[in-house]
């Protein structure tokens, strides 16, 4: 049996963009029998500011976005963490949500820059809608599962 592919998806909090790019991935990806599973980080500078302020385990816009597509929710009860050296060990694969926020927080973990990582365009919900946000994860997800479904020689 092959071993499985680890993919890490990356925000600030890892308790809205992040987390619901691991859910939709991985149900995305056991339904078309990829050998890959996705898991989340975040990568603030306060995370445990953030932890403050958040007030659920997960985004309730999240939730809200698998729910209404019937979705099974499998972290749901997973408090948001921060990247780890463990993580970037176990992954195959790092890709963070947004392009313009996430280097400079990548660049205050000196261990993080020889990473390869790559930026979606994904904003948080000071800057995008959640509507808009939470689809473009959705379709940018659907495209990478279709992209490691279907590689191009």
């Amino acid at each position: 049996m092959e071993r499985m592919h680890t993919l890490l998806f990356l925000c600030t909090g890892n308790y809205y963009r992040s987390r619901l790019a691991e859910e939709l991935f991985n149900h995305y990806a056991e339904a078309a029998g990829l050998d890959w599973r996705a898991d989340s980080a975040g990568l603030s500078d306060d995370f445990e500011g953030l932890k403050a302020v958040n007030l659920h385990k997960m985004s309730t816009t999240t939730v809200a976005y698998l729910e209404k597509r019937g979705l099974p929710i499998q972290g749901r009860n997973r408090l948001p963490r921060e990247i780890t050296g463990e993580d970037l060990d176990r992954a195959d694969r790092i890709i963070a949500l947004d392009d313009e926020e996430h280097p400079p927080l990548v660049a205050l973990r000196p261990w993080l820059h020889e990473a390869e990582i790559e930026y979606w365009d994904v904003r948080d919900l000071d800057r995008q809608t959640a509507g808009t946000a939470t689809e473009a994860i959705d379709q940018k997800v659907k495209a990478l599962v279709d992209d490691l479904a279907h590689p191009q020689a």
